[in-house]
């Protein structure tokens, strides 16, 4: 048997025991679903509630109930539970708290969260560097983010101070028919 197919034949084990777990904890376990690797580490889905972190070999690392785990980016995956979102690190322990409306993945140390409508940025011990102001934002790429607040977008840096303006030289719409 060939690397390659001994590592999918783990991965296919990984699965059928998430589905195993799932069905011993839930009611139906109707879907299997697996990530792509991220950080060395994927994630199995069934459901909406029962996942497992494999690492490249397809053993398993922790079996998790969340409601949604992303893919890890920086070590650390996004995971909602009960309408919020946190973090957990690749043992599957939770390192920030669920406490926002919504979160991205990790990028250059930091990720994008929502709290009271607003989106800022928070470092990897869960400390608001960027205060939430921001109606919408993105992940930073090359120590910028572009961020927009009050309809007019902008690029900042990692301390939130703004660095550029983001004006179109052209007209999205009429592009766009």
């Amino acid at each position: 048997m060939s690397h390659a197919s001994h590592s999918h034949s783990r991965i296919i084990a990984a699965a059928t025991m998430l589905f195993s777990f799932c069905i011993t904890s839930s009611t139906n376990a109707a879907s299997i679903r697996v990530d792509d690797f991220s950080d060395g580490i994927a994630v199995v889905h069934a459901d909406d509630e029962c996942c497992v972190l494999i690492d490249k070999t397809g053993r398993q690392i922790v079996a998790l109930k969340f409601d949604d785990v992303e893919s890890f980016s920086d070590d650390l995956a996004v995971v909602k539970t009960n309408d919020k979102w946190g973090y957990i690190d690749k043992t599957g322990r939770l390192v920030i708290a669920p406490q926002y409306e919504y979160a991205f993945s990790f990028s250059e140390g930091l990720a994008a969260v929502k709290r009271n409508g607003k989106w800022g940025y928070i470092d990897k011990g869960g400390q608001m560097v960027i205060k939430p102001k921001f109606d919408q934002v993105n992940n930073f790429s090359e120590g910028t983010a572009m961020v927009s607040a009050d309809g007019e977008w902008g690029y900042i840096d990692k301390s939130g101070r703004s660095v550029a303006p983001y004006d179109l030289p052209y007209d999205v719409n009429a592009a766009l028919k």
